[in-house]
C-alpha cells in the first residue's frame, strides 16, 4: 500500500493469494463493513495529519500545475499507467497494453473531467510507455488530456500529483490504495484488489458532477488494511517478529480461517501509528538531474504531447 517516499515500507503475506484472489477482494463485503473503534480513527488521523496534511501538501513540486489544469476542467482525475510484462497489469485485466488502457480511458471519460496521466518509471526503463504517436493523436482529438513528461523529472510523481486531483483510476497500481489516505474516489479499471475499495467499476458512471467524497465511509475498511493487513517494515525487521506471526499465521489457517479472520491485529493502532510516523522519509522530493536542493518542477505548461520516449 505504501512503499514509496515519503512513505516507509510496507509488505503484506495474503495465503489466499494477490490482486483479484487477496483476502480483501474475495471478502470485500466483509472489509467494507468493518467498524473503525475510535483508537483506529485516531490512527488514521495522525497518518492523514504527518503524511497528507504536514508533508505533502506542503513540499509538492506540482503545486503550479493544478490551476492550470482547474481552470479548463472541473474535475481532475489521475490515471497512472503501469508497465507491461507483468501479472499485476495483464493478468488483471482486459489491456494488453498502456497504449490501450489510455486510449480506453480518455475515450469513456467525460470530456468535462481532466486526465492527467503519469507514466511508470519502470515502463519507461522498459520501453513500455505509450507511444508518442498516441499522446499527440489523443491530444488532438480529446483536450482534457494532461501530460508532460517532466512530471517523471520527480521520483516517484504520483505520491505527489494526488494533492492535486480529485480522483483516481488505475488497474492495480498501490496509487489506487494511497487514495484511502486522501479520502477521494477510486474508479477500478481491472479485477484486483483495488476494486475492493473501489467507488466506480465504470467509467461511464463517474462525471464532472460527481461528489469529490467517496461513496462510502471508507473509514473502517482503511483501518483495517492498516491494522491487519500491510505491515510496516519496523515490525518485520524486528528479530523475532515475523517468526512469531508466522507461527500464528500457520494456526490461523490450520484452523480453517480463510478471510478477514486469518489476520490477527499487528498491533495496537497507537503502535501502529507511531512505527509509519517515526520511520517517515523527509529527504523528498527528489528531482532528477538537478542540483539536490532544488524542490521544484520547471513545467511551464501541462501538455498532452509528450517529449519523445528516451
Amino acid at each position: 500500500a505504501f512503499s514509496r517516499p515519503p512513505y516507509p515500507e510496507s509488505f503484506y503475506l495474503d495465503p489466499n493469494g494477490k490482486f483479484a484472489n487477496a483476502t480483501i477482494n474475495t471478502h470485500a463485503v466483509e472489509l467494507r463493513t468493518y467498524q473503525a473503534s475510535d483508537a483506529e480513527r485516531g490512527m488514521i488521523q495522525d497518518m492523514r495529519r504527518v503524511f497528507r496534511d504536514s508533508t505533502i501538501k506542503k513540499i509538492s513540486p506540482f503545486h503550479h500545475i493544478e490551476p492550470l489544469m482547474r481552470r479548463e476542467r472541473k474535475k481532475i482525475m489521475l490515471l497512472p499507467l503501469q508497465f507491461c510484462g507483468h501479472y499485476g497489469f495483464e493478468g488483471t485485466c482486459k489491456y494488453r497494453t498502456q497504449g490501450e488502457l489510455l486510449r480506453d480511458v480518455v475515450e469513456r471519460t467525460d470530456p468535462d473531467i481532466g486526465i492527467l496521466v503519469i507514466n511508470h518509471s519502470t515502463a519507461q526503463h522498459h520501453s513500455t510507455i505509450p507511444p508518442n504517436d498516441l499522446y499527440v493523436y489523443l491530444s488532438k482529438h480529446h483536450d482534457n488530456l494532461f501530460f508532460n513528461n517532466d512530471f517523471n523529472r520527480v521520483v516517484h510523481p504520483s505520491q505527489y500529483l494526488l494533492a492535486h486531483v480529485d480522483m483516481v483510476a488505475t488497474v492495480s497500481s498501490s496509487v489506487g490504495l494511497q487514495a484511502l489516505l486522501w479520502n477521494k474516489p477510486i474508479i477500478a479499471l481491472g479485477d484486483s484488489h483495488i476494486n475492493a475499495v473501489a467507488d466506480y467499476a465504470s467509467l461511464e458512471d463517474v462525471s464532472a458532477d460527481t461528489p469529490t467524497e467517496p461513496t462510502w465511509d471508507k473509514t473502517g475498511a482503511f483501518a483495517w488494511l492498516l491494522r491487519h493487513y500491510y505491515i510496516p517494515a519496523s515490525y518485520y525487521r524486528t528479530p523475532g517478529w515475523l517468526g512469531d506471526f508466522a507461527e500464528r499465521s500457520m494456526t490461523n489457517w490450520r484452523e480453517g480461517r480463510r478471510g478477514l479472520d486469518f489476520f490477527e491485529p499487528i498491533d495496537t493502532p497507537e503502535a501502529i501509528a507511531k512505527a509509519w510516523i517515526d520511520n517517515i522519509d523527509l529527504r523528498v522530493p527528489k528531482i532528477r538531474n538537478t542540483a539536490p536542493e532544488t524542490t521544484t518542477v520547471p513545467i511551464t505548461r501541462v501538455s498532452a504531447e509528450p517529449a519523445k520516449a528516451q
